[in-house]
This record gives C-alpha cells, sequence and structure tokens, in this order.
C-alpha cells in the first residue's frame, strides 16, 4: 500500500511539472538612436618628398574613418596651393618648378561611403626639371572639408 501511495504521488508530481505556462503579452518598447550633428574624420597625406627629376609622384590618398552624415548631405574636400601649384626655391622664391596635381578634382564622400578612396599624385614635366635651379623646393597643400548638401 505504500508503494501505491509513493506512485501516486510520483504521479501527481510529474503531472504538476508539466503544467503549460502561457505568456501574456504585457507591452512594448521602442529602441532608437538620434543625433542631430554630424560627424566625420577625413584623413589626409603625410608630408612627401619628390625625388629629383621624377616625372610622377604619389602622395597619398584621401580617405574618411567615420561618416555620420544626414542622407541629403556630403562632405566635400578641396585642395589649395599656397604656391599656386608650384614648388619654391627655400633661397630664391622666384626660383620655381611647376607641377601638376592629379585626384584632387572632385573629393566628395557621400553618407556611409567609408570605402571611398581619393589617391593624389603630383606631375612635374621635364621642361620644368631642366630650368630648375638647385636648392631645395617646396609648396604647402591645404585640404578643405565642408559639410554640405548634396
Amino acid at each position: 500500500m505504500k508503494k501505491m501511495i509513493c506512485v501516486g504521488l510520483a504521479v501527481v508530481l510529474l503531472a504538476l511539472c508539466a503544467l503549460p505556462a502561457f505568456a501574456e503579452d504585457v507591452g512594448s518598447m521602442q529602441i532608437s538612436t538620434q543625433s542631430d550633428q554630424a560627424a566625420y574624420e577625413i584623413s589626409i597625406p603625410a608630408d612627401t618628398v619628390i625625388p629629383w627629376e621624377a616625372p610622377e609622384q604619389a602622395l597619398g590618398e584621401v580617405t574618411a574613418s567615420k561618416l555620420q552624415l544626414a542622407y541629403d548631405h556630403v562632405v566635400r574636400v578641396t585642395v589649395d596651393s599656397q604656391n599656386a601649384f608650384n614648388l619654391v626655391n627655400d633661397a630664391d622664391a622666384t626660383k620655381t618648378i611647376g607641377y601638376t596635381l592629379s585626384g584632387a578634382d572632385a573629393m566628395v564622400f557621400a553618407p556611409g561611403a567609408i570605402d571611398t578612396v581619393y589617391p593624389l599624385s603630383v606631375a612635374v614635366s621635364e621642361d620644368q626639371w631642366a630650368q630648375a635651379a638647385a636648392g631645395r623646393h617646396a609648396d604647402v597643400l591645404t585640404f578643405t572639408a565642408e559639410y554640405v548638401a548634396a
């Protein structure tokens, strides 16, 4: 008899453990984020030495590592030369070497376009090298990034 009561209690306990649990919808929540200000980070090439009499020299790349922009805006990057795209002799500012900058024509970064790369290079003609005075020549390129409507 004791065995029957033990078996009966075991069956009742198993039945109680198998009761289904019913879930009730108690509400919902929304997860969101917002930024009212654009954020971007643009990288420009480091200082570069051009080998003497080199017809062309890569300067590096203009890239973006962060582009949190409004969908209807872009970051436009422009380049200005301190010496009108001339390398100026340190000892005599009248002695210059003219050059052309390639790749800086239309640098535009759109929202999320992190993979966009603009390689820059400098070209110096044989005529410019032929008339170049000895000594160090330099120019400074200034990069400006503007957040503008697309």
